[in-house]
Parts: structure tokens; C-alpha cells; sequence
């Protein structure tokens, strides 16, 4: 559980700032840059021969993936100009996904 404390606070942390980027930069550039980051990052965790590089690429980890997570949900098909990635479902309060539209 110690290799967590590096991951969340970064991606919760920096969540809205990646979302801001994607709407700057694009949101495709973004997923790619932060996937390509992410992947990067793992592959440093997974050499780390020290606690500290362990720690550390984890922290990477939670920054990319704000870089990814606001680009991965966003909704591509914006021709209603709205947002319906997700709704609620029309039975009850189960949330579905999909293009609505």
C-alpha cells in the first residue's frame, strides 16, 4: 500500500489540470503524450532497483494519468453540443455509457 501514496494524490491533484491541457493542446495529443509518459513511467517502476526510483515513477504514473483520464473520458462526438457520454439510465440511477445522439 506504500506505493499508492505516490500515485493518487498526483492524479487527483493534477486531474483538472490535465483536463485544462486537453482542451488546450487536443485531446488526442494528450492521451498519446500521457500513454506514451504512463507506459514510460511503468517501465521505470518495473526496473527500479531502490525504493526511491519505485516511488518516484509511481509519482509519474499518477501525472500521466491525469494526462490520460480527462482525453479517455471526454466525449468525441460533440455534433448535439452536449456532452452524453454519460447519462443516467432511463429505469433508475444506474449510470450507462454510450454515444447518445
Amino acid at each position: 500500500m506504500r506505493s499508492r501514496n505516490g500515485t493518487i494524490p498526483k492524479s487527483g491533484s493534477l486531474l483538472l489540470i490535465g483536463g485544462r491541457f486537453a482542451d488546450a493542446f487536443g485531446r488526442r495529443r494528450m492521451f498519446l503524450v500521457g500513454l506514451a509518459g504512463f507506459a514510460a513511467a511503468s517501465a521505470l517502476g518495473g526496473v527500479a532497483d531502490n525504493f526511491a526510483t519505485f516511488v518516484s515513477a509511481r509519482a509519474l504514473q499518477g501525472a500521466f494519468g491525469a494526462m490520460v483520464a480527462p482525453a479517455a473520458l471526454s466525449n468525441p462526438h460533440r455534433a448535439s453540443g452536449h456532452s452524453c457520454a454519460l447519462q443516467p439510465a432511463k429505469a433508475g440511477d444506474v449510470p450507462t455509457f454510450g454515444h447518445c445522439g
